[in-house]
């Protein structure tokens, strides 16, 4: 072969090696979307769902929009959203005010839930509920079909998880006291979380009782009690009498907890919204209660249960 041939066939066979080796163009991943929106129900009322921010995980709130649409001439009603969710924990709720758009009426109800540890995570199928406006006696249902909602864990699945290292135990069992103390901090946060988890949703559902049911429920709370059975009479008056005021104020109008007894008796005797025939009742309830708050008289259990059957009586009048 010709050595003057030699640099040119060397030049060719590195162009051919090197230009071979070049780094390949990463491939970009496509973002995640930020929304996702499903379709529980069409037809003349449909039910539009849209999962915000996806995908959803443990750590943080997933927001839930519901957008009903339906005719002006009708009437639409969903129900109760905390029964509707499995997995979930209702955090708040918001009904944003109904908009006519193409001549059609759209109401978008917004829902704050936070995933719980459960074996699945959905939306149990509703019964939307749609009357007429000039046939209100005749209401029909649609069913939205169940959707399942899945979770982003928050660690990943133990097959592609590193192996595990062994923990060394402690030889003494003061090495084990940080391990302890972290172990007791762990619980009391979950202790107190859970229970001001319970704190929310019991607030939320008594925000959502009429001022009837919040008494009954609260005279009930007071029977559990039992404190008339054990001799605690005063404390006893002071509760019912606060029930029973708190009451009429919620439904009358009337400023109960600031006034005092006469006071009040007068504001209900003037008042449209309370009935007459109910002045009497209280007026011997409260002299009565008055009797034992501040005279310290001592009434018999016979006594306390007229004052919780009159307590009763005022409860369930209609202003």
């Amino acid at each position: 072969m010709n050595r003057k041939k030699l640099p040119i066939l060397f030049g060719l066979m590195s162009l051919l090696l090197f230009g071979g080796c070049r780094r390949p163009t990463p491939t970009r991943t496509p973002p995640l979307p930020s929304q996702q929106r499903e379709s529980l129900l069409t037809g003349p009322i449909s039910l539009e769902l849209a999962l915000s921010p996806m995908p959803p995980r443990y750590d943080r709130l997933l927001f839930l929009d519901f957008t009903l649409s339906y005719p002006p001439d009708c009437s639409v009603q969903i129900p109760n959203l905390e029964e509707r969710l499995e997995g979930f924990l209702l955090m708040g709720l918001y009904e944003r005010p109904a908009e006519e758009e193409n001549g059609r009426t759209r109401k978008t109800i917004r829902a704050s839930v936070l995933p719980l540890p459960a074996p699945r995570h959905r939306i149990r199928p509703m019964a939307v509920e749609w009357t007429p406006t000039n046939n209100p006696n005749t209401p029909s249902w649609e069913l939205t079909r169940p959707l399942p909602i899945p979770i982003e864990p928050l660690s990943p699945p133990p097959s592609a998880a590193a192996p595990a290292k062994p923990v060394p135990i402690p030889r003494n069992w003061r090495d084990a006291l940080p391990l302890l103390a972290a172990a007791a901090g762990a619980f009391f946060l979950l202790a107190a979380g859970y229970y001001a988890a319970r704190r929310i949703r019991a607030a939320i559902r008594n925000r959502r009782l009429s001022p009837q049911e919040r008494a009954r429920r609260e005279l009930e709370r007071l029977l559990r009690q039992r404190l008339p059975e054990t001799g605690r009479f005063k404390e006893f008056y002071f509760e019912l009498t606060a029930i029973v005021r708190r009451f009429i104020e919620e439904t009358t109008g009337i400023r109960a907890p600031e006034q005092t007894t006469e006071e009040f008796l007068q504001a209900a005797h003037t008042n449209p919204r309370f009935p007459p025939e109910l002045l009497s009742t209280l007026r011997d309830f409260l002299l009565k209660a008055d009797l034992v708050k501040y005279a310290n008289f001592s009434p018999t259990p016979n006594a306390a249960l007229d004052a919780v059957a009159a307590a009763r009586a005022l409860i369930e009048m209609k202003p």
